[in-house]
């Protein structure tokens, strides 16, 4: 799988985020410190997908190791939703656009 499959899951993980409309200080954070905040995001359908497509991006598990997906893929959703002001999605944001 290539960069723009692990993106596209990516960030359907993010818009099924949104579509749940939590508070935004419970899409800040660092990936694997509160284990409650993860379990949310853990828990949505998307974010196996997510999880796999990222695991499968060249030279990932040699980088990372082969049970980093679970942080990476947390820390991606965190990381997004502290650039944006509210529990929206803003494809701008997620191109990394300022």
């Amino acid at each position: 799988m290539g960069a723009s499959v692990a993106k596209q899951a990516v960030r359907e993980l993010l818009v099924e985020v949104v579509a749940r409309n939590p508070a935004l200080d419970q899409l800040r954070g660092i990936a694997l410190f509160d284990s409650g905040r993860d379990a949310v995001i853990k828990s949505l359908s998307a974010f196996g997908p997510a999880k796999h497509a990222v695991k499968n991006l060249s030279n990932f598990v040699g980088r990372f190791g082969p049970g980093a997906g679970d942080r990476i893929v947390l820390q991606f959703v965190y990381q997004y939703f502290g650039r944006v002001n509210s529990v929206r999605y803003d494809d701008d944001q997620f191109a990394g656009g300022h």
